[in-house]
């Protein structure tokens, strides 16, 4: 636990919460049971509770884990009132743990520095400025394993194209579930009218909204063009398994004929020219040209 303290505003800075933070927040703030309860387990969906004087809010920021590929997410809780605002997380986020050290070291070396002395609302802004644009380059790798995707559904090898576009449909509605709460969630701080949220911090959290909203618009170009590769790639693979079933047919067919000869042949009885001392080049022979003349029959009739 850290915090910063610069004139009337403390921000509280808690990374990987505990039971003994929870017992700290419980000693020296009136929170709810339950919201304290939230701070530990992890939140299913973002939201925001309020209260008289003070606001619990739930965030969700995506992180992609380039190992297994796919989108994790990361919780922020946050309680807000009129000269204070603290930030728990269960587990370390760079992006945050950055912008506490860079108000850190502004506030030490500049003691003038006034931005922090605005609101815990204007810093509520910033902080969930600052981690909105530093979850972007999320977004861009989503878009660049797609565009690697679509690159496979075209190509000669497709081995694994399939389960690449499943990680990507994955990523896409992960990013979907986490996002679309927290939309209702800033556009009920845009319209939130409480003391320590001034009105005109209504412009701020309107540009995160629409900030959240163009993402969004993102996410669903990226489901539609998925759902369009999968049907692509289904065609190519449907496509390319018919043509294997029908080169097999056209030998199925080109050698049905001799293989009926040649059983007939191996029956122990006598059938024409078996005693012929020419009987294997005559029957190879005639096997032979009625195999080419199938194939050129079916070529014709352009079945090849």
């Amino acid at each position: 636990m850290e915090q910063i303290t610069y004139k009337k505003l403390t921000w509280i800075y808690i990374e990987q919460t505990s039971y003994k933070d929870v017992e700290y927040l419980e000693e020296n703030y009136h929170f709810h049971p339950l919201d304290l309860k939230d701070c530990i387990g992890i939140t299913q969906r973002p939201k925001i509770d309020f209260y008289n004087d003070y606001l619990f809010i739930v965030f969700h920021f995506p992180q992609y884990d380039r190992e297994q590929r796919r989108i994790r997410i990361q919780e922020l809780n946050i309680f807000i009132g009129s000269n204070y605002i603290i930030t728990l997380t269960n587990q370390p986020n760079n992006g945050l743990s950055e912008y506490f050290l860079e108000y850190k070291k502004k506030i030490s070396n500049n003691p003038e520095y006034d931005e922090l002395s605005n609101s815990s609302g204007y810093l509520l802004y910033k902080i969930l400025d600052h981690l909105f644009t530093a979850s972007q380059p999320v977004i861009d790798i989503v878009g660049e394993r797609l565009s690697i995707a679509e690159e496979e559904v075209f190509s000669e090898n497709k081995r694994g194209v399939t389960m690449d576009l499943s990680i990507v449909r994955r990523n896409i509605l992960t990013y979907q579930r986490l996002l679309e709460p927290q939309l209702r969630v800033i556009d009920k701080l845009v319209r939130l009218k409480k003391s320590f949220i001034n009105p005109e911090m209504s412009v701020y959290f309107d540009d995160i909204h629409d900030g959240l909203e163009r993402t969004w618009s993102i996410l669903n170009s990226y489901k539609d063009t998925v759902a369009g590769l999968d049907r692509t790639n289904e065609t190519l693979i449907s496509q390319k398994l018919n043509d294997i079933i029908k080169t097999l047919t056209v030998i199925s067919v080109i050698t049905i004929v001799p293989g009926l000869i040649i059983n007939f042949y191996g029956m122990n009885v006598n059938l024409p020219f078996a005693e012929n001392s020419r009987a294997f080049f005559l029957i190879s022979s005639f096997l032979i040209f009625i195999m080419v003349v199938t194939y050129y029959f079916l070529k014709r009739k352009r079945l090849t």
